[in-house]
């Protein structure tokens, strides 16, 4: 594979993630992750998530200096208004799916990003995101926290069980971590409730 091009050494994992083919922590993947850390810049923006999700999607243990430099690159990307709100969501949910807790300064970039998107976010995204955050043990932002629970009272009929169980939990979990807003006790103590009955 180390004759590879770059966009063609991420397809490979892209591939096999998409065709649900099991690769499990061994030889290969480490290698394979080792092949791809200097060749990230080369690739495009899409390519680069879509390559971390593949990974996470294989369990992969993600080197620090390998993680590191990924975000270090999306920060930048981000910042030149290279990366999308959803593309940042796709990050952060990677990242947290292999129990890597996600930059300040990507997850302050996601929060400025998504902001203004999130009239228009599906209820899956969101929940996806709040479980996330709350499993990397990331604190939002408050102002987009504050924003995001607006959106969820408004459409809370739209969310499966499923969803807003994980809604929930995020929450209460955001509000034990020392998120004392009025805003979000109320619809923590109203989510408790609705799963009472």
């Amino acid at each position: 594979m180390p004759e590879l091009d770059p966009e063609g050494l991420a397809s490979v994992a892209i591939s096999l993630a998409k065709l649900s083919v099991v690769v499990g922590n061994g030889q290969w993947l480490e290698s394979y992750v080792s092949l791809t850390l200097p060749r990230l810049s080369a690739m495009n923006v899409e390519t680069q998530v879509n390559l971390l999700s593949g990974l996470a999607v294989f369990g992969a243990d993600l080197p620090r200096a390998w993680v590191a430099a990924f975000q270090l690159m999306c920060v930048q990307q981000a910042e030149a208004g290279k990366m999308t709100a959803g593309q940042l969501e796709q990050v952060l949910v990677a990242l947290s799916s292999r129990r890597v807790t996600p930059s300040s300064a990507l997850c302050q970039l996601y929060f400025d990003k998504s902001l203004p998107e999130l009239q228009h976010t599906s209820q899956s995204s969101i929940a996806a995101t709040l479980l996330a955050l709350q499993q990397a043990g990331v604190q939002p932002d408050a102002h987009w926290l504050e924003a995001l629970v607006g959106v969820v009272r408004e459409t809370i009929r739209s969310y499966s069980l499923v969803e807003l169980n994980g809604v929930s939990k995020a929450l209460g979990a955001f509000e034990a971590g020392g998120m004392k807003q009025r805003w979000l006790s109320d619809l923590v103590a109203y989510l408790k409730e609705f799963f009472l009955h």
